[in-house]
């Protein structure tokens, strides 16, 4: 029989540094060895242990007099370089990380540190989502040259869902909307999140509420048009999908403008429920050239967060999304790739902000 290898507590402790140090965790000095210790649920004297036999192995060096220990930056690089990677998992979005929803930022990060120590290679790339015929021949080429084992798309379409299927491609929706054969999804409900912005407008009396619409799928706008008209009905007020749910075909910034320009035309919205910052932040500029305050002539409720909502005054009203853990389920896809399509949906929470207040003028038609 093949004798059993003891593994101490020092051994774990050195692996789970090094794992630390390759996930990137630490990119200058590490922290003293009773934080570590804390850090890793071991004694000092272990972390101690731990680091020495980092320091011997060149993956930390001295950092003066007081025994701190500074990261080898160049050997680290090259222990990288070097380590082998069998996997490939690509997260996939329709613009540029630094452009789009700080979310997809936080979500591909996050797969990277779960899923690097583990041999995937963890790749971001921008394929076209629409239109679909132009879009699919791209992501054909993306298939063809890179060979993904798995892909990750972040607010999917059903054209790419359908896509994967009919390619064989193991592919995860990080929020989206299904094809006509679905696949494993992670995300949040926007219809739930909208049922409770709506609930909390109309206890505060607004009626004349406006969910803008741009760019969205045919079938997300049909639902969040239920939602609308039905909370709407309980006060005895009628949906008018081009005032309520104002739609364009695309969301450039022009057009989201215009949109605009044209609903305060028809009525004096008292509340606006708008999807993402990128949205918001148009908002606040057309609010803004209209000398239209917040929330003292409309109340705003965001139904996702931003890094740059804490440097936003009036505090918005919003809901915060569970991204990280998110994450985290979609790496254990990743290991273990569903037998079967599987939908799973993460309770986002209700961060109560000052955009909000109670009506006190009634909206209605322009005069």
């Amino acid at each position: 029989m093949k004798t059993i290898e003891r593994v101490s507590v020092a051994d774990r402790a050195e692996h789970a540094l090094r794992e630390a140090l390759l996930s990137g965790r630490w990119s200058d000095r590490v922290p003293g060895v009773r934080v570590l210790g804390q850090q890793l649920g071991v004694s000092p004297a272990t972390a101690s242990e731990a680091v020495t036999r980092l320091v011997a192995d060149g993956w930390l060096k001295h950092d003066g007099s007081r025994k701190r220990m500074r990261v080898d930056i160049e050997q680290l690089r090259e222990r990288v370089r070097q380590r082998p990677l069998e996997r490939r998992l690509l997260f996939v979005t329709p613009e540029g990380l630094t452009t789009g929803d700080s979310a997809a930022l936080v979500a591909v990060t996050e797969l990277h540190q779960q899923l690097f120590h583990e041999g995937w290679d963890v790749r971001h790339l921008i394929l076209p989502y629409d239109p679909p015929e132009v879009a699919l021949r791209s992501w054909d080429i993306c298939r063809e040259q890179l060979a993904p084992d798995l892909m990750v798309v972040w607010g999917a379409r059903p054209s790419a869902c359908d896509w994967a299927v009919g390619r064989g491609v193991k592919m995860v929706m990080f929020g989206g909307v299904q094809g006509s054969t679905p696949l494993p999804m992670i995300g949040v409900q926007t219809s739930r999140m909208l049922e409770r912005a709506m609930d909390e407008l109309l206890a505060r009396g607004h009626r004349a509420v406006v969910l803008p619409m741009w760019g969205r799928a045919d079938s997300f706008r049909q639902r969040m048009a239920e939602v609308m008209s039905a909370k709407l009905a309980k006060v005895g007020v009628e949906l008018v999908p081009g005032d309520n749910l104002p739609d364009s075909p695309n969301n450039s910034p022009g057009v989201m403008y215009n949109s605009l320009v044209k609903l305060w035309q028809r009525m004096q919205p008292t509340a606006l429920v708008v999807i993402d910052w990128r949205e918001f932040v148009l908002v606040s500029c057309f609010l803004r050239d209209r000398g239209i305050s917040i929330p003292a002539d409309v109340s705003v409720v965001l139904l996702s967060d931003h890094p740059s909502m804490e440097c936003y005054l009036p505090a918005l009203t919003h809901f915060e999304h569970p991204v990280t853990r998110m994450a985290q389920t979609v790496a254990d896809w990743a290991r273990v790739y569903p037998p079967k399509p599987v939908t799973k949906y993460c309770e986002p929470r209700w961060v109560e902000g000052d955009s909000v207040c109670p009506v006190l003028t009634q909206g209605g038609v322009a005069p």
